[in-house]
């Protein structure tokens, strides 16, 4: 690696743990100890641990003919009970810079991210040949010997061969790319989609990212200049496309790809290539930079990385593995972040609720006599000092009205609050029905709350219930994708939506 002096780089988000450890760390490669390291040396057991309603088997790809004499070992995780013959498969190239590692070292958070949306499909993890032991393009060959296993056994494995997803993490980004180059080359299998997360993909060090980061990473410039030299050899000076795909120039017809990476780390710059040089051959590609991430900061600070920019599933808004649209494509969900729309969704079902339950409370006439609005007999509260509209907007906006017994309570405190008109000041809800007639029906009801007809904010509330029924009956739902606007319940289209 040529040697350039190191440029400022953007801060790590200071949410990150991992950054302030590695400050001190030497930046070279050393090859055996990250083979013993405790990271690169898993197993299945804890992956079957934690979940519990998978199987694991292994299955053996013969060879490619005409590129390799190698037999490839797979792991295949899938749920014990299905029995459906259409399943997507995810496969899954692992990291290690090429040089170390295994098919069950980062296993846990492709499938934390895939298996709570796609709960039924096959995740495959591949054991590729590691350099310097075997030099590229054997991971490719081997990856590629994989996806063919896998079209060609489709039926066996209950699996539809036209949903297959390649990922490659980190190192596993390069055979993983190479991979789904060779099935175009060779127009076998059909490749539904590649994600290529954190992915090493260039093994020029020339880019700025390297310049940035040159040491005091997880994978700093010099280390993953060494691990190209391990990987290629004497062809680091003209490899081919199927050994370093960032080198590719011809990415037409390629499948839809899904790039993220980290915005201080040394992979930014050849992963943002590669995507421009994808769009710029008319292939798709959803790039993501996350501000501030290390490499491997959504692995090694997951709960961090989530809570800051991790996007609800980052596999679906392109790979489609569903055969019906994806629920996280629909409505504008691509890539925000999972933490906010988590807290939309469920803002959406209360409020939905709420609106849904104060509408039913307001136009069902005869469900008001169940209120039991008698404050002489109820709790006695103490009076409070009188509030401004302010103070009772931001009440109303704060008040977590989510079933209709909360809707119900907010009645019943409401009535028994001190009345804000001096004319009621000293009035009194006694229990005993009062004949009143809603706005909005010709029908004449009985009900121990005030007469709708009459000024309800001089008695107490804080919002007219018969403007509210009005202005909720007239709601339409929102006007979203995928959403039926002729619903019969009112849940429907929050149901289409999500």
């Amino acid at each position: 690696m040529s040697q350039q002096a190191p440029i400022p780089h953007p801060p790590f988000d200071p949410a990150y743990q991992t950054p302030v450890a590695l400050a001190g760390l030497p930046p070279d490669l050393d090859v055996n100890s990250l083979r013993e390291g405790p990271l690169l040396a898993a197993t299945a057991e804890p992956l079957l641990s934690k979940y519990t309603n998978l199987k694991h088997r292994e299955v053996l790809a013969p060879p490619v003919q005409g590129l390799s004499d190698h037999t490839v070992t797979i792991s295949l995780f899938e749920t014990k009970t299905s029995k459906k013959t259409d399943r997507a498969v995810f496969l899954y190239c692992h990291g290690g810079g090429q040089v170390g590692g295994n098919r069950f070292f980062g296993v846990e958070v492709c499938m934390d991210t895939v298996l709570p949306v796609h709960d039924d499909l096959v995740f495959a993890s591949v054991e590729y040949r590691l350099a310097p032991e075997n030099r590229a393009p054997a991971a490719a060959y081997d990856c590629y010997a994989a996806t063919v296993y896998i079209a060609d056994h489709a039926a066996e494995l209950g699996i539809d061969p036209s949903r297959i997803v390649i990922s490659g993490l980190s190192g596993g980004g390069a055979p993983a790319a190479a991979a789904c180059i060779l099935a175009r080359d060779r127009k076998y299998p059909p490749i539904r989609a590649q994600l290529l997360s954190t992915p090493m993909l260039d093994d020029r060090v020339t880019d700025v990212s390297h310049r940035q980061f040159p040491s005091g990473a997880t994978w700093p410039a010099v280390r993953n200049s060494q691990a190209w030299d391990l990987v290629l050899g004497p062809d680091r000076a003209a490899p081919s496309d199927i050994q370093v795909p960032g080198r590719a120039q011809d990415l037409s017809n390629l499948p839809p790809a899904f790039i993220d990476v980290g915005e201080c780390e040394v992979f930014r710059d050849s992963a943002v290539a590669y995507a421009s040089r994808l769009w710029a051959n008319g292939s798709s590609c959803e790039l993501h930079v996350w501000p501030g991430m290390y490499h491997g900061g959504h692995a090694f600070e997951a709960d961090v990385h989530d809570n800051l920019n991790a996007i609800a599933c980052p596999i679906c808004s392109q790979c489609l593995l569903s055969p019906l649209s994806c629920r996280y494509a629909e409505g504008g969900k691509r890539g925000l972040p999972a933490a906010y729309m988590n807290s939309i969704e469920k803002r959406l079902q209360d409020t939905e609720a709420a609106l849904y339950a104060t509408l039913r409370a307001l136009q069902d006439m005869d469900g008001l006599e169940s209120l039991s609005l008698n404050v002489e007999s109820g709790p006695k509260t103490e009076s409070r000092p009188r509030r401004s509209k302010a103070e009772k907007q931001k009440e109303w906006m704060q008040r977590p009205l989510q079933t209709s017994e909360d809707i119900l309570t907010w009645f019943r405190d409401e009535q028994q609050r001190p009345s804000t008109h001096s004319a009621r000041k000293d009035a009194k809800v006694t229990g005993e029905a009062t004949a009143g007639t809603h706005p909005d029906s010709k029908t004449q009801t009985t009900s121990t709350m005030p007469s709708l007809c009459e000024d309800q904010t001089s008695a107490g509330f804080r919002v007219d219930p018969g403007d509210a029924m009005e202005r909720l009956g007239g709601c339409k739902p929102p006007s979203v994708p995928n959403a039926s606007l002729s619903a019969d319940k009112p849940t429907s289209w929050r149901n289409n939506y999500f």
